[in-house]
């Protein structure tokens, strides 16, 4: 905890900001507002516990490690304080900061996520569609608003696109060790960022299934390169997002919830 002048009125947190710090007021706020207070926490608290659960935390982590570089020209100076000291008190004086530099972020992977539809389309063998594809992905109202919003699904698509054109170049090619470590490494990072892109790594496991299509299917499962990136996977998600194993409960609490709120979408029928 910081010195009282780090908070308004000088004196401890008040019920807002206890508010702000919950899930339920994330939940309550508008989805600008959400965004802004996620990030606040690791300052205000010195931790590096999140704020809320809806999200796994690597996401969280490169935003607030942005704010902490952005925050060196722009925080408060002040004789007697520390740089955290200072982070602390930007959070309060100028907390949109966060929603700049998450914006920041989420468009740097939209670039990235282009160029990178580029390189997969001519990869699997349609050149002639790669600007079409290019060129929609860049128009795309996902790809315009979400990063406007500051959320996540911008750098999940990035590295969920780059799990996929690895695992075509373990189709394709040798299915050498670096490209399955590298497969396993996004596919961890997919994860730490959105529960949902984990799903990628279905793509990794049929490639390499398939890549090794002559062998029966047991050996093609306890296949060294395979086992690799399982191991690569997990490490990247625990080091992306250590509360994966710190905080359990509250993780496998809200997967269940969207467990079960997609089964009972999938069981939803229209008359």
């Amino acid at each position: 905890m910081g010195p009282s002048w780090c908070y308004p009125g000088g004196g401890g947190r008040t019920s807002i900001d206890r508010d702000e710090a919950g899930v339920s007021g994330l939940l309550r706020s508008r989805p600008r507002d959400r965004c802004r207070r996620q990030y606040l926490n690791f300052f205000r608290e010195a931790t590096l516990h999140p704020t809320e659960f809806t999200y796994p935390a690597f996401f969280q982590y490169l935003v607030a490690l942005g704010v902490t570089v952005a925050g060196g020209w722009v925080a408060p100076a002040s004789a007697d304080a520390t740089y955290l000291d200072r982070l602390r008190l930007l959070s309060y004086t100028d907390p949109g900061l966060s929603v700049l530099v998450g914006r920041g972020i989420s468009i740097l992977a939209d670039l990235i996520h282009i160029a990178l539809i580029y390189q997969l389309i001519r990869r699997v063998g349609a050149g002639s569609w790669a600007w079409f594809g290019t060129l929609s992905l860049a128009v795309a109202v996902i790809s315009v608003r979400q990063p406007h919003m500051a959320l996540p699904d911008a750098t999940v698509a990035m590295p969920s696109t780059l799990a996929i054109f690895y695992a075509v170049k373990i189709l394709k090619e040798e299915g050498h060790w670096r490209d399955y470590l590298v497969a396993g490494v996004v596919c961890g990072l997919v994860l730490a960022t959105k529960y949902n892109g984990a799903l990628c790594a279905l793509a990794v496991l049929a490639a390499h299934l398939l890549h090794h299509g002559d062998f029966p299917v047991w050996r093609r499962i306890v296949e060294p390169r395979l086992l690799g990136v399982g191991t690569a996977a997990v490490a990247a998600a625990l080091l992306a997002c250590p509360y994966f194993l710190l905080a359990p409960e509250q993780y496998l609490g809200l997967a269940r919830y969207q467990l079960s709120s997609l089964d009972f979408a999938l069981r939803e029928t229209s008359p």
